[in-house]
């Protein structure tokens, strides 16, 4: 930088106007410079644009590791409040063994395992003689009325 002070004690004013041309020389200079480094600015944010960048894939999987770290953490948690808590566990499934629907289909799921596993017209022609056979059908009905009653009763207990 040029620090160059007019001599003011010049009467015929040359130093001033020599000054004030200094003085432009160096705006433009600098508006140079000012220009040259924005062209190397724009030429250098054009390269890195383009580039492949190791940065920007670490930074991306390190967000999604800890979104996914996120929602485990709380889903752990969550299970370890609800499901691994004994008392809280019975508390929330308390109103669900008390609600008729639920009662309801635990009976007719029950059942229909139950049902899919026996064979009762079978099991019912085992025990009875052979000239009861004819009581078989009607039997094995009743005996799977009653196996649902039975499961019903079971779970509204």
């Amino acid at each position: 930088m040029n620090n160059h002070k007019p001599d003011q004690q010049n009467p015929a004013g040359t130093s001033a106007e020599t000054s004030l041309e200094a003085l432009m020389a160096r705006v433009a200079e600098l508006e140079d410079d000012k220009a040259r480094l924005e062209s190397q600015l724009k030429q250098a944010g054009e390269k890195s644009s383009g580039r492949f960048s190791w940065r920007k894939v670490g930074v991306g999987s390190l967000i999604v590791v800890g979104a996914l770290s996120l929602a485990l953490a709380n889903l752990s948690a969550w299970a370890d409040r609800t499901l691994v808590n004994n008392d809280v566990y019975v508390q929330t499934v308390t109103p669900l063994a008390s609600d008729p629907a639920v009662q309801a289909a635990i009976q007719a799921y029950a059942f229909q395992q139950l049902s899919g596993n026996v064979d009762y017209e079978q099991l019912v022609r085992n025990v009875l003689p052979e000239q009861a056979d004819i009581l078989a059908v009607p039997l094995a009905e009743q005996l799977k009325n009653y196996s649902n009653l039975l499961i019903g009763n079971i779970v509204r207990s």
